[in-house]
């Protein structure tokens, strides 16, 4: 008897994490429908409603087997990114697709195709021996690294002159970037600067919560808030907010239905301040920036790249062998395409690879993020290192590889070889150890 109720009980939990996850489609799609669209229907990217019942039922058709990608519980690193994967990249782009007959189905295809391939390459089985590289006192030396940078920053905000320009105002972050990138940004600086704020201070604030050291957590966010004022990127404020939900959500649990639970809220409670006070901000930020803009986006690479000259990498590693094409970066010729030269249009790894090579460059990007995904599985299967802590320090290049920027950019700026070395240093239990 024991057994079976154990048995309804798994069925039930993984029945109502499938219903958590096809009720949040449907709620932005909702949100879509009736907030973004009248909201941004006329603007330069777009959210046009022209329904046809065919589309949308055949969205739902290409939607629902992506859920068989995923599990309703967190028992390897994984399990966490598929569905994340599936929240934020395939919901909003089958979403788009079935509320715009006008979109075209191969970016749909491509992605779920792509997140196939990586879901393939993390479930082969490697043979892993049982020899250790052992760093002593890694994790002692890795905070000391961490924390010195942060210290640097710290000053040369001050020393460059970048804090004359300090600003905290999301409507005028645009009048000084720019500017604070020239001062900030000098040379191989910009790298160290770019990690700083993108994962030092996000793994010491990771780390500061998994040993309870909760009076550090306000200083290490105040000094992100500073980093953000001097930067003037948004996103850098937001770098935290992940992280702490992941902490709180699975540091005690393994139901992975919290995540599509807690998407939805943030969507539902958006569209409640837009129909009840009219305030349209939060669906803006929360809704449209985070979910549909990149879907948006996707299908306007995919556009663009199928009817011009793709780059070869020859805007970077391939140079010497290529001549680039065009006279701006990737996302500002996007960018140009939509409005405007000035805008960076950037996208992820999927639309970029498309950019570079065609189906053949999704191919090879995918293959290669497929790669890192089971690097980082194999450390959490592994090592001593708690999956919620591999998550919360992962998440932020990985969110960027899938929505927001190429992989080699990723890899390089974006922290994610900061993420990998630091594999090496960290241990939960104080000695640090990746198996290979």
């Amino acid at each position: 008897m024991r057994e079976i109720s154990l048995y309804g009980k798994v069925k039930k939990d993984q029945v109502l994490f499938l219903v958590s996850v096809v009720f949040f489609r449907v709620l932005l799609d909702f949100v879509y429908t009736f907030c973004l669209h009248p909201m941004y229907y006329d603007s330069f990217l777009s959210f046009n409603v022209d329904f046809e019942v065919r589309r949308y039922i055949f969205s739902w058709l290409l939607f629902v087997p992506c859920l068989f990608l995923i599990d309703y519980k967190f028992r390897r690193y994984n399990d966490f990114i598929f569905l994340y994967a599936v929240l934020v990249l395939v919901t909003p782009l089958t979403s788009v697709y079935g509320l715009d007959v006008g979109k075209s189905f191969i970016p749909v295809v491509v992605t779920i195709v792509s997140i196939l391939i990586i879901y393939a390459i993390a479930h082969v089985n490697v043979v892993i021996s049982k020899k250790i590289v052992i760093v002593p006192h890694g994790i002692t030396i890795i905070v000391l690294l961490f924390s010195l940078s942060i210290v640097y920053l710290v000053f040369w905000g001050i020393m460059s002159g970048a804090i004359t320009n300090f600003n905290l105002k999301f409507n005028k972050v645009y009048e000084f970037r720019s500017a604070n990138s020239v001062m900030l940004d000098v040379g191989y600086l910009a790298y160290l600067n770019i990690w700083t704020y993108k994962f030092f201070t996000i793994f010491l604030l990771v780390f500061a919560l998994f040993k309870k050291k909760y009076l550090y957590v306000l200083p290490i966010i105040a000094v992100q808030v500073y980093f953000y004022g001097i930067t003037a990127h948004k996103a850098v404020l937001f770098y935290p907010f992940l992280p702490i939900v992941i902490w709180l959500m699975f540091r005690k649990n393994d139901k992975l239905i919290l995540l599509p639970l807690f998407f939805s809220f943030i969507a539902f409670s958006s569209f409640l301040i837009y129909v009840v006070f009219g305030y349209g901000l939060p669906a803006a930020m929360f809704v449209r920036r985070f979910f549909y803009v990149p879907a948006r986006l996707t299908f306007e690479w995919f556009s663009f790249f199928s009817k011009n000259p793709h780059t070869y990498w020859s805007d970077r590693v391939l140079s010497f062998i290529f001549e680039y094409p065009y006279d701006l970066s990737i996302p500002h010729v996007v960018g140009k395409y939509l409005l405007s030269a000035e805008l960076g249009a950037n996208n992820g790894f999927i639309s970029s690879g498309y950019a570079h090579a065609g189906f053949c460059g999704v191919f090879i990007y995918t293959v290669l993020f497929g790669m890192i995904i089971k690097f980082i599985n194999t450390v959490g299967k592994k090592g001593t290192i708690p999956l919620w802590f591999l998550a919360a320090i992962t998440l932020g290049p990985v969110e960027a590889a899938l929505t927001s920027s190429d992989l080699l950019t990723v890899v390089l700026s974006h922290g994610l070889f900061m993420v990998l070395i630091s594999f090496f240093f960290i241990n939960r239990v104080g000695r640090s150890i990746v198996y290979v």
